[in-house]
């Protein structure tokens, strides 16, 4: 992210999902159980967690604010990795907002050297979760929809197999926030009620530890990117480095 809207006004129109008069609901597709990533009823992890809980972070305040500031892709991460060691992992996970805490603060730490000045790029996030699998025995992969794919679609197929795929909001009139990573947990179908077809899809993305529901038709043009899916995988037989 480059810079939120810290004073956002979160309408209704973002936080519910509203059907017209010629609408009904289609299947829906979603990550079972990312509510259980983090306790406590958060939706997922949030940046302003970095600049809180001092005592459960190592660093100074310039620090921990410029990582509050420029996090939403770190916790993108963040939240793909949990819900992998969810699934995946069960008797090593844990979802107290401080070990969360410590999972988004390794990563930021693992980042390697990453120019955040202008925010964190989809490179930038690519070489984090890279650094971070590293450090920790794991390895990620990268399934990323091509510029002319069916974004819907690329969507459903990783949701289906248990992957939350990350976007990078852009600007837009009327978005709740501008230049942001969010995690996408959930799209719903639309339907047309007199032709019964899909005519749009709602998505429910994580971002600042809360749900938000955006529809893809408004929304697809203020993307920055095309939807990525990141894998990870156990390193077997190979201890991480110390």
């Amino acid at each position: 992210m480059l810079k939120i809207f810290r004073n956002a006004d979160i309408s209704k129109r973002y936080t519910e999902i509203s059907l017209k008069s010629n609408e009904k609901y289609g299947d829906i597709i979603k990550l079972e159980g990312f509510e259980n990533i983090v306790s406590d009823g958060y939706y997922g992890g949030a940046q302003e967690w970095y600049r809180q809980n001092r005592e459960a972070r190592a660093w100074n305040e310039k620090r921990a604010e410029k990582a509050s500031d420029g996090g939403c892709g770190f916790v993108s991460v963040a939240n793909c990795f949990a819900y992998y060691i969810y699934k995946n992992n069960k008797e090593a996970f844990s979802n107290s907002k401080e070990d969360f805490l410590r999972l988004m603060t390794n990563i930021y730490d693992f980042k390697g050297r990453i120019f955040l000045k202008f925010g964190l790029f989809e490179s930038g996030l690519r070489k984090a979760a890279r650094n971070f699998s590293k450090h920790t025995g794991y390895s990620v992969k990268f399934q990323k929809a091509s510029f002319f794919e069916n974004k819907a679609e690329f969507l459903k197929v990783s949701l289906r197999n248990k992957r939350p795929a990350v976007l990078l909001f852009g600007w837009g009139k009327g978005l709740p926030f501008t230049e942001h990573w969010v995690t996408v947990t959930e799209i719903t179908e639309i339907k047309d009620i007199e032709n019964n077809r899909i005519s749009d899809h709602i998505i429910s993305v994580s971002s600042w530890g809360k749900k938000y529901y955006f529809r893809l038709s408004e929304t697809e043009k203020w993307l920055l990117n095309t939807p990525v899916s990141l894998i990870f995988q156990k390193n077997r037989n190979k201890k991480p480095p110390v």
